[in-house]
């Protein structure tokens, strides 16, 4: 038995901004810290009170950093399968959930498919989550020197993007006039386009930047190159 892997999905569209924000707020200190909860309640009161905006647009601010910091990395990935509800779950669904075989590409040792470029994926029993529950109760390494997944060109893109998010989003706030409002807007919302892991979030990181930079000149109300925060990456 194969089962999918989990993901920290949060369906939100019922809550209100404040219920939204406290939601998110709650799965990023699952995800990472307190204090990381915390960077984020504030990036969304500073948008909330500089940007003056309607709360559908504040919402919509609000999913995409969450987006952007809750990064599904190997921390993540170790994290879900083991906090209780994946197991609940297979158990459910798999009557022979003990035999369960998970296929996954660790990045560390998987080597990629000569033809497709993608990394294989390699056959692991149930023995996993005993890696698992080790791994999740090391996410406090996440993102320093300790790091050992940190250091892949995919894990630094993932931090520089939302890096380079919240510095569009301080520039978007000093400058924003009714003639760039709609295209301000369009900057806020730039990581809902940003899908997929491995090559295929590559292209999509690829094209929203890309898309990013255009929105930026318009912002700007001129065709110069951008003096704002750049970030041309390729993840592989």
């Amino acid at each position: 038995t194969s089962p999918s892997a989990p993901s920290a999905s949060v369906n939100a569209d019922h809550l209100s901004l404040d219920a939204l924000v406290e939601r998110f707020k709650s799965e990023l200190t699952r995800y990472q810290s307190p204090r990381y909860g915390g960077v984020y309640e504030a990036k969304v009161a500073h948008l909330r009170e500089a940007l003056g905006a309607d709360e559908a647009v504040t919402k919509g601010y609000a999913a995409s950093l969450y987006k952007l910091m809750a990064y599904k990395d190997e921390y993540e990935v170790a994290r879900l399968y083991t906090d209780g509800n994946f197991l609940e779950s297979a158990k459910r669904e798999f009557a022979d959930w003990r035999k369960m075989k998970f296929h996954l590409s660790p990045p560390l040792l998987a080597r990629k498919n000569k033809v497709t470029g993608e990394p294989k994926k390699y056959q692991f029993g149930p023995w996993i989550f005993t890696a698992f529950k080790v791994l999740s109760k090391m996410k406090g390494l996440r993102g320093t020197v300790w790091d050992v997944f940190g250091y892949s060109l995919e894990r630094k893109t993932e931090r520089k993007l939302i890096q380079t998010y919240f510095d569009m989003c301080e520039e978007v706030m000093k400058n924003v006039k009714p003639e760039n409002y709609d295209t301000a807007i369009d900057i806020l919302s730039f990581p809902e386009s940003i899908k997929g892991y491995g090559p295929v979030k590559e292209r999509n990181v690829e094209r929203a930047l890309k898309k990013l930079e255009k929105n930026m000149e318009a912002f700007k109300g001129h065709k110069e190159e951008p003096k704002g925060p750049k970030l041309k990456v390729a993840i592989s």
